[in-house]
């Protein structure tokens, strides 16, 4: 199990980072929007205060501009995840940027068959919105057990990130799931 956590929160990175919980730290564009400095200063400072990746998601729809941004993103350094939206174009830039040995994130994921077919793609990591699935009255525990054993039935090696965990049974419901 990896943990990453969700936050620019320093102090809890920090301290997560020292109990050698951190796998990394995810942004997205409303964290980074929020920050006191610039995107990319923020960014370059989760990379300094530990040792984990850190996933920045681009900001653009076009598949064109999507790999520009991924590129730029990943060129700051080898620990940055690119976050796609895996709707749409989103999948055809997954698929570019994972030829290209650049890490993917498939985001805004609501349902089995957007992980699934990341995994077709190799899309190194998939972020279901836990909460948000079980708010729309989904039972996100099944899509995530559905999910993985998609994955492990065809030898994908997608890892799937409960993303948006709210309450410590959504991480446990998470970590039954594998």
């Amino acid at each position: 199990m990896q943990i990453w956590l969700d936050t620019l929160d320093l102090p809890t990175i920090r301290h997560a980072s020292r109990l050698g919980l951190l796998a990394g730290v995810t942004t997205n564009p409303s964290i980074l929007a929020a920050a006191s400095q610039a995107p990319e200063a923020v960014l370059d400072n989760l990379l300094d205060i530990q040792p984990g990746l850190v996933a920045a998601q681009v900001t653009v729809n076009d598949p064109a501009a999507q790999l520009r941004q991924a590129r730029r993103l990943a060129a700051r350094s080898e620990r940055i995840v690119v976050k796609i939206p895996a709707v749409g174009e989103g999948f055809q830039t997954m698929a570019a940027l994972e030829r290209e040995g650049i890490a993917t994130l498939a985001t805004a994921i609501f349902e089995s068959r957007q992980i699934a077919l990341a995994g077709l793609l190799g899309v190194r990591y998939a972020a279901p919105y836990f909460n948000r699935i079980e708010q729309a009255g989904m039972d996100a525990a099944v899509l995530l057990q559905e999910s993985q054993q998609i994955l492990q039935r065809y030898g994908q090696r997608t890892v799937i990130m409960g993303a948006a965990v709210k309450s410590a049974e959504q991480f446990m419901q998470c970590a039954r799931a594998g």
